[in-house]
């Protein structure tokens, strides 16, 4: 994981371009896929292209990621 993050409001508008191109290209093909998942010290994190981090609180990755899912469907619909 990157030890340093930049606030939205400092990045360059190319880098704005490239935000906003990744949010744009969340469908229901594709947004369940490309999450990045790591456990830290109090759970699991998963990491959707640097752009979006769901935290959860659970020790076991299985688990964890079928609560991603959920949360990833009430977030976006299916």
């Amino acid at each position: 994981m990157p030890s340093q993050t930049t606030s939205e409001k400092n990045l360059t508008d190319e880098q704005k371009k490239i935000v906003y191109s990744e949010k744009q290209r969340i469908d229901k093909e594709n947004f369940t896929n490309g999450w990045l998942g790591y456990k830290n010290e109090t759970g699991w994190d998963f990491m959707r292209h640097g752009l979006e981090i769901v935290h959860i609180d659970e020790e076991r990755g299985n688990v964890a990621r079928k609560q991603l899912k959920k949360i990833i469907v009430e977030r976006y619909g299916e």
